[in-house]
């Protein structure tokens, strides 16, 4: 065993941790690079011995010495200080406060001046006031509109729009829910102590080109309209009030159009135009007319008889509309007394308006449009020849 060779141990390899903690040997310092660095020290004590002292006379401040590096920079050193500065961030301007608007600077609130009424009736509860857009027409109506407003008054008033009609219905001296504006104000007060108002029944139509100009003047609702008046003595009197616009659906458009509607011409007082119109029609045709409309556009209206005055004989609108065939002689009878007094009733508007030759014929209103009076009453004297007709069929119907 003797003779065996033992082979060399291995050691263990240093860690990272005992590498860096052995020691570093230190290479010995040669003899003549200690002798360079103590000439460069003896020379570096001779210039600054050689160097002049600075003087300071009393009162005086010894200017500060600074560094030769400190005094000029490069070109290069300041280009990157001058990249590394970061720029302030700024303040947003503070908001532009808002001009507050005065009563007298708001066409909608000029309360300022004491003539003028600034009171307008609610539209909240008047019907088709939230139409879609395919709904709209090109009409709007006006609610409380001063007395003695004129169809100039209203032109002016829709300065830009250019309205094209102005019209008034038939009167109907009730308000009906629904389709009018009421009356009462704030407080209480039911009228106006400034501007004398029109009541809700006094129904105007303004007609535009289009139904986009209708909507736009739906945004002057509120705005005031200034009346010229005459009074007592022949004075003039400027009456200025707020007015409210709502807008008419397309089909209270053509049913209006076709049943109620008196076109007021330029410069015309509306409310003489209106009673210079109804003068000149039966009562029994303002009757039909609010009636037909009444069910087309289911107006809470309630008219119970037509007739019974100026010579027309009275009928009751229950029996008009609830013609039926015949099952017994009675009911027969009954369905020929209503025939007989609806003929009555037809001749007796044919004879006041024969130039127009009632018919059955004559039904297209366009053809009898340059009268209003005539257009509305040939629709009620053709609304009867169709009852009529309707009663011959259920009469011979077997």
């Amino acid at each position: 065993m003797d003779d065996m060779q033992h082979p060399q141990r291995k050691r263990k390899l240093p860690t990272k941790r005992e590498e860096s903690q052995s020691p570093v040997p230190v290479a010995p310092i040669d003899e003549r690079v200690k002798e360079i660095g103590r000439k460069a020290r003896i020379r570096l004590e001779e210039e600054k011995s050689k160097r002049k002292e600075i003087v300071v006379l009393d009162g005086e401040v010894a200017p500060e010495r600074t560094d030769a590096k400190t005094k000029t920079a490069s070109k290069f050193s300041k280009a990157i200080k001058q990249s590394s500065k970061v720029p302030k961030k700024t303040r947003p301007p503070p908001p532009r406060k808002r001009r507050k608007t005065t009563a007298s600077s708001s066409p909608k609130n000029v309360g300022i001046d004491k003539s003028i009424d600034t009171w307008s009736p609610s539209t909240d509860g008047v019907l088709y006031y939230n139409l879609s857009k395919g709904d709209k027409s090109s009409m709007v109506r006006l609610h409380g509109l001063p007395i003695g407003t004129k169809v100039d008054h209203v032109r002016k008033f829709f300065t830009g729009l250019s309205p094209d009609r102005v019209f008034i219905l038939l009167s109907a001296d009730t308000i009906i829910p629904g389709f009018d504006c009421g009356t009462e104000r704030e407080g209480g007060r039911k009228k106006n102590k400034v501007v004398k108002r029109h009541a809700p029944s006094f129904r105007v139509i303004v007609k535009f080109k289009s139904a986009p100009t209708a909507d736009i003047a739906i945004g002057r609702s509120g705005e005031v309209m200034s009346v010229d008046s005459l009074v007592k003595g022949g004075k003039s009197k400027t009456c200025t009030g707020a007015i409210s616009i709502s807008p008419v659906s397309k089909q209270a458009g053509i049913c209006l159009q076709n049943n109620l509607m008196i076109e007021c011409p330029k410069g015309s007082i509306i409310a003489d135009e209106l009673k210079h119109a109804e003068e000149g029609i039966p009562s029994i045709v303002n009757h039909i007319q609010w009636v037909n409309a009444a069910r087309k556009l289911r107006l809470d209206l309630d008219i119970q008889t037509i007739g019974g005055t100026n010579g027309f004989p009275l009928v009751r609108m229950s029996d008009i509309f609830n013609i039926y065939f015949p099952t017994n002689d009675d009911a027969k009878e009954s369905l020929i007394r209503l025939h007989n007094t609806l003929l009555d009733i037809y001749e007796a508007i044919e004879e006041e308006f024969s130039p127009l030759q009632f018919n059955e014929h004559i039904i297209d209103i366009e053809q009898v449009s340059t009268s209003s009076v005539l257009r509305l009453t040939n629709h009620s004297a053709t609304w009867l020849l169709n009852q009529m007709e309707s009663i011959e069929r259920c009469l011979v119907h077997k």
